[in-house]
């Protein structure tokens, strides 16, 4: 391809015109031929929307005493959150309300109107986590918690990236929630991964890094503190 230098006005042009897009980079002005991005709705993202347009409206039909109680809540000493530089914060009840309704969207539930009364839940302890490829069985791919690690009953959230992965995607907001659960028993001890990963990211690359934030969320799906885990994808033996 002939190489091609601007002047001015051409070289401070940037944006689209007609069928051509004017930019630059490290190398300087350029040109290239505009492409309509393929935009395309699936099923997650349509669920999104439903959400997106029902949680403002089901917010403002809760009574004046209902939206108090949901700001009392949030400013509890247990709502306390810390930012990257160490300085505490909370949400305001608005805020915790979209929060924990989308957690109760996610798992098909109503959304919420009472605000919560049940304490947060400690972390689940994970003792190890493996990950193979290929992943012949379930458990190649797994991670396994402490006995006592969650309460009956409860909620367990799982979010995961993986890089670089087969379909070579930037997760949203760095993990994307792979998995809900509901404890079947108090003590859930290694738990497979095999089939969540591979659905959000594809085969697993040898070499690879997966991650994963493991949450518990109470009836009432407040979730604990997340507990952190990571592991190197071997080739299978």
């Amino acid at each position: 391809m002939a190489k091609v230098a601007f002047a001015l006005p051409i070289d401070a042009i940037r944006g689209k015109l007609g069928g051509l897009v004017f930019s630059a980079n490290k190398s300087g002005p350029f040109i290239k031929p505009f492409r309509q991005p393929a935009y395309v709705i699936n099923e997650k993202i349509q669920s999104q929307r439903i959400l997106i347009a029902a949680i403002p409206s089901a917010w403002r039909a809760l009574s004046g005493a209902q939206r108090t109680a949901w700001n009392t809540w949030a400013a509890l000493p247990a709502q306390a959150k810390t930012d990257s530089l160490g300085n505490t914060y909370y949400l305001n009840g608005y805020q915790q309300y979209v929060r924990i309704a989308t957690y109760r969207f996610n798992c098909i539930y109503s959304l919420p109107t009472a605000a919560p009364t049940i304490a947060i839940p400690t972390a689940p302890v994970i003792l190890s986590m493996i990950a193979y490829y290929p992943q012949s069985v379930p458990y190649q791919c797994a991670c396994t918690f402490a006995a006592g690690s969650f309460t009956a009953g409860n909620y367990v959230m799982i979010s995961a990236a993986v890089l670089p992965s087969e379909f070579a995607t930037t997760c949203y907001n760095g993990y994307r929630q792979i998995e809900y659960f509901t404890t079947p028993q108090e003590d859930p001890s290694a738990f497979s991964l095999r089939y969540a990963v591979s659905d959000a990211f594809g085969n697993l690359i040898v070499g690879a890094q997966l991650f994963i934030h493991v949450y518990q969320l109470t009836t009432e799906f407040v979730p604990s503190m997340a507990s952190l885990c990571h592991t190197t994808i071997l080739a299978h033996p």
